[in-house]
């Protein structure tokens, strides 16, 4: 789906009512796009890049400091949070009864769920040690402040304008970021917000708290030539389905492969077309300067 740069998500939002999720903004990060989390009471902003291939969701905490890089935000502040709850455990326990308690890590020494992430090899490594909490959330709203939460969303209304947001508000677990390496430290947003098929992700949490309809959510991306620190608008997520008044062209579906036995997303590709320059559509015509490439099956 494509969505046009002056039809962005604040526009299509205030369009008509539909029911059973929530839209709102994605903005551009440094090769990454990224959506506003409100996390705690009263509510903290944290930027966290979308990511399909993990459940966890994951942002700086106090007691990481400088030490986790210069992000959009401040690192979350859970002293200031009159919600926020460390997840703890009995390390002296049966390990299935005490890892049961833990929703992402395990059980530590210190009677703490402990979360390490790391991504990639060598001089490409990434990685990040979190402890696990627990506090309330929503997504999206509107960019420079939260808004106030009035109740759980009407099971007839799409949180399709910014000031809906806080209705979708649920209990959050999630990794207090206590160290950063790498990408995770140079990255523009603060965080990462974990979008894959398990229970445990950020849609999933959601799905479990009843706050959306439908275990489904989608993403529709526009490629801004800035990242402002500021927050530059580049498409729209939905939690809890698909809008259509989104999307410019029809819907193309992909089956999944492997759909009982993984948590990532994943389709089987035949073909990849390259083009000479930038380009707005990837159908292919016979005038436009195309290479393709076949896959082995």
């Amino acid at each position: 789906a494509y969505l046009h740069p002056r039809t962005g998500p604040e526009r299509r939002m205030q369009e008509g009512r539909d029911a059973g999720y929530e839209v709102g903004a994605l903005y551009q990060g440094y090769g990454t796009h990224y959506i506003d989390l409100w996390v705690g009471y009263p509510a903290q902003r944290q930027t966290a890049v979308v990511d399909t291939g993990s459940s966890v969701t994951a942002f700086p905490c106090s007691g990481c400091g400088t030490s986790c890089g210069r992000h959009a935000d401040p690192p979350f502040d859970e002293r200031s949070s009159r919600s926020f709850r460390p997840v703890t455990c009995d390390p002296d326990s049966e390990a299935s009864t005490s890892e049961s308690v833990c929703v992402f890590g395990r059980c530590g020494p210190d009677g703490g769920c402990t979360i390490e992430h790391t991504f990639g090899t060598g001089d490409d490594a990434s990685s990040w040690r979190a402890y696990e909490a627990q506090d309330v959330a929503y997504a999206a709203g509107p960019h420079d402040r939260p808004v106030e939460h009035e109740g759980s969303p009407s099971p007839d209304v799409v949180g399709d304008g910014p000031g809906h947001a806080a209705e979708f508000s649920f209990p959050l677990s999630f990794g207090c970021q206590t160290e950063v390496t790498g990408y995770f430290e140079r990255q523009l947003a603060s965080g990462v917000v974990g979008l894959d098929r398990r229970a445990q992700s950020f849609w999933g949490q959601m799905r479990s708290s009843q706050v959306i309809k439908r275990a489904a959510f989608g993403l529709c991306f526009v490629r801004q030539t800035v990242a402002s620190p500021g927050g530059s608008t580049a498409g729209a997520v939905t939690l809890g389905g698909t809008d259509r008044r989104l999307h410019e062209t029809e819907m193309v579906y992909a089956a999944s492969v492997g759909a009982g036995g993984t948590a990532s997303f994943k389709v089987r590709m035949r073909r990849m077309y390259l083009r000479d320059g930038p380009a707005r559509s990837v159908h292919y015509d016979a005038k436009s300067k195309y290479h393709r490439l076949d896959a082995d099956e």
